[in-house]
């Protein structure tokens, strides 16, 4: 815990500088490259922030994170020993640490396609590509004090949200406000530790909640998926087979999920569900057609369980336009 500094924060334009306060703000740096975390050091250090810690190895950061989480990382997506955005991704799925809302800015070299989309699925809050003047990574610690967008949910993502158009329709994914110290230090407030660890299990809570009704979503959509391919006698392919190991997972980890929720009564028809994802996914060449009776009746009851206020024919339609745009892709 660091010291309890008392003074007040300076402004600029009406909003903090960071100017105060940075002496208590944890931060952990994540490069293999040591002559490049050398001079990042030296630029926090400069700004005020004395408590950087490096970390060259991806075995060296996830026991720093188990034993004590910081209020910001600053993780470059190649660490040798292991995968950064797999690791940020576990963070946020609350499978490593204790807090899964720490602010994550993830670095770059080369943006391609397919790191910025990693990045983005792993629920990482920002991406700087390299090389990061220190008045750049400055402006982006000050967007998450002030501007941190709040978390979304869906069955496989956990996450600051994605979405940039600000009228959302009332179906979609609520937003969960989580706890965050880097805007709680860089204000000028001490961290209540007991107090933060209840923000922190309320927003689990919503986390959880949000995780199992959009998994029974996923539920539907992937059976509306698996579905067809036997009801009009094609021949399943490795896709089939994806989908519906996908469903199985969905199913196990709602089963994971459902204790002292206000689902409980969904937890003998998870049961049957996962019982017969699992055969169809051992005979995924020529299921059992009871099984595949079982499926739709057993995904209709799953979603209604999770959404009783919902219009089925709504979630229907919902579900079918989601089906649709997957296919065109």
């Amino acid at each position: 815990m660091g010291p309890e500094l008392r003074c007040a924060a300076s402004t600029k334009n009406g909003e903090p500088t960071l100017n105060l306060w940075r002496a208590d703000i944890e931060i952990y740096l994540g490069d293999h490259n040591n002559y490049l975390l050398q001079p990042l050091r030296n630029a926090l250090v400069n700004e005020g922030f004395q408590r950087s810690h490096d970390f060259v190895r991806f075995d060296n950061l996830v026991e720093a994170i188990t034993r004590y989480p910081p209020d910001l990382m600053v993780l470059d997506t190649e660490l040798p020993g292991g995968d950064t955005c797999e690791l940020v991704s576990d963070l946020r799925h609350n499978k490593i640490g204790n807090n899964p809302f720490v602010p994550v800015i993830m670095t770059t070299w080369e943006p391609t396609q397919e790191i910025v989309a990693r990045v983005s699925n792993s629920g990482a809050d920002d991406l700087l590509i390299k090389p990061i003047s220190p008045g750049k990574l400055m402006d982006r610690m000050l967007s998450l004090v002030k501007r941190r967008k709040p978390f979304s949910v869906t069955s496989d993502y956990v996450g600051p949200d994605r979405r940039d158009d600000p009228e959302r329709e009332e179906t979609e994914i609520p937003l969960i406000e989580v706890p965050n110290t880097l805007s709680t230090k860089a204000n000028g407030e001490i961290v209540d530790f007991d107090a933060l660890q209840d923000e922190i299990d309320e927003a689990l809570f919503k986390v959880n909640d949000q995780k199992l009704s959009r998994h029974a979503y996923q539920v539907a959509f992937l059976v509306g998926l698996i579905l067809p391919v036997y009801e009009n006698k094609r021949r399943p392919n490795s896709e089939t087979l994806e989908h519906i190991q996908r469903l199985s997972f969905v199913a196990k980890d709602i089963a994971r999920r459902l204790g002292g929720t206000r689902f409980d009564h969904v937890s003998e028809l998870c049961g049957t569900l996962i019982d017969v994802a699992d055969s169809i996914e051992q005979t995924f060449r020529r299921p059992n057609p009871r099984d595949l009776k079982l499926l739709k009746s057993l995904s209709d009851a799953v979603l209604a369980g999770f959404h009783p206020k919902r219009e089925v024919a709504a979630m229907a339609t919902e579900i079918s336009k989601s089906i649709n745009k997957f296919r065109l892709k």
